[in-house]
């Protein structure tokens, strides 16, 4: 089941809301990790778990997940 979560450009990088447990925005900072980003977790809420990917447009975020197991939602 892909990790579903809504992206949206900041000015200052891309953030990434509605990730539904701590595991999958963990699973999520990890992968944008791997893939150059300095990714950070916000401190959890009970139902709006998020990562900041610092300084990425949301081009590149786009062409990093294309082959990844995420699905955007609106």
């Amino acid at each position: 089941m892909p990790i579903r979560l809504h992206a949206e450009h900041t000015g200052r990088g891309v953030s990434l809301k509605r990730i539904a447990t701590p595991n999958d925005a963990e699973s999520l900072r990890l992968f944008f990790a791997e893939k150059g980003s300095a990714a950070t977790v916000s401190p959890f809420s009970v139902s709006d778990h998020r990562v900041f990917l610092p300084g990425m447009t949301m081009d590149q975020f786009a062409k990093l997940i294309e082959a990844a197991n995420i699905e955007l939602i609106p």
